[in-house]
């Protein structure tokens, strides 16, 4: 008899609790995530801070950091380079879990088979996020006259609905066999598409993040795991809401 094949809920609340239930299910991943996740990160939020800390101290005006191009540049390649290529390796990692055909081992392959199409992805998407920022800054600070101050109003919603969109990206990349063109253009529509919801889940990663951070052992131990789960049931959830299906191979790989 051929297995029964795995639902996925779309309801937040039910994604929550099962995502608990993942964590505690398959604590060497989320042990292992969750700490090369932190390693991942710490270094460009201790670069940022730092650079901040080095602006005040300076007396210089915090809005010139949105200009200092150097800085700029070190956070997207820095990201696209080593952030989102292992992000998007924990994320699969998460998938084979919940399918029950992962290992430890097969990290690194992970890592390798979709790198340079996620380090792609994530240029555009920290160029297009780097330059709105700039020209929201330019809108309400530099410039003086009504008109800016509205392109500045609809750049703000630009940003926004780029922010849902991101959230999209990992998954479209690792669960989907699709083109960097496509990731950015299915991620748009997502977005677009489910709006409330995207920025609700946003909302419950930011909060369970914030909460973590009070609570270092769990941040260190714990958070990246969750994160991991929490994307990938809510991916995999909208895929059921649209009768979609992931299109990556199983167990060989």
């Amino acid at each position: 008899m051929a297995e029964e094949e795995r639902r996925y809920s779309y309801n937040l609340l039910v994604i929550l609790k099962e995502t608990v239930v993942d964590a505690y299910n398959h604590m060497g991943y989320t042990l292992f995530s969750s700490v090369l996740w932190l390693l991942v990160v710490a270094p460009l939020v201790m670069f940022a801070y730092l650079t901040l800390q080095v602006e005040v101290e300076a007396g210089e005006n915090l809005l010139n950091i949105v200009f200092n191009l150097p800085f700029v540049f070190i956070l997207i390649f820095y990201s696209a380079l080593v952030i989102a290529p292992v992000n998007s390796a924990l994320l699969f990692q998460a998938y084979k879990n919940l399918e029950g055909w992962s290992s430890l081992r097969g990290f690194w392959k992970n890592l390798r088979r979709k790198y340079w199409q996620t380090v792609g992805v994530y240029l555009l998407y920290g160029i297009a996020f780097s330059l709105l920022i700039m020209n929201i800054a330019i809108c309400f600070y530099l410039l003086t006259p009504l008109f800016t101050k509205i392109v500045g109003i609809f750049n703000l919603y630009l940003l926004l609905f780029l922010i849902l969109a991101g959230f999209y990206l990992p998954p479209l990349i690792v669960l989907q066999e699709n083109t960097i063109k496509k990731v950015l253009k299915k991620a748009f529509l997502l977005a677009f598409a489910n709006g409330p919801q995207t920025f609700l889940v946003l909302l419950i990663l930011s909060l369970i993040g914030l909460l973590f951070s009070f609570l270092l052992p769990l941040l260190v131990m714990v958070y990246g795991g969750i994160l991991q789960f929490f994307i990938i049931r809510v991916f995999l959830g909208l895929l059921e809401k649209y009768e979609a299906k992931s299109t990556v191979k199983t167990g060989s790989e």
